[in-house]
C-alpha cells in the first residue's frame, strides 16, 4: 500500500496581525505626539523605539516558528 504525504495549507492568524499593527500604530502615535512635544529626552525616545522593535522581532520569531512546522496529511489508497 502506497502512502503519500502532502503538506496541509498553512493559515495566517489575521487577528494576531491586526493586533500587532494596532499596537504599532498606537505606539507610533504615542511616540510622535507625547514624547516629542512634552518630553525632549532623546534617551527615552530610543528606549521606547527599542522596546517597539523588540516586540516586533519577538512576534515575528514566534510567527516564523509556528508557520515553519510542517503539518502533513497521510493519503493512502482508501483516502485520507
Amino acid at each position: 500500500m502506497e502512502e503519500y504525504y502532502l503538506p496541509l495549507e498553512l493559515k495566517t492568524d489575521v487577528w494576531k496581525l491586526a493586533f500587532l499593527w494596532s499596537i504599532f500604530i498606537f505606539l507610533s502615535f504615542f511616540e510622535n505626539f507625547f514624547i516629542q512635544e512634552s518630553i525632549n529626552s532623546e534617551s527615552l525616545r530610543h528606549i521606547i523605539l527599542s522596546l517597539l522593535i523588540g516586540l516586533l522581532l519577538i512576534y515575528f520569531l514566534i510567527f516564523l516558528i509556528n508557520h515553519s512546522r510542517r503539518k502533513l496529511v497521510i493519503i493512502n489508497e482508501e483516502g485520507i
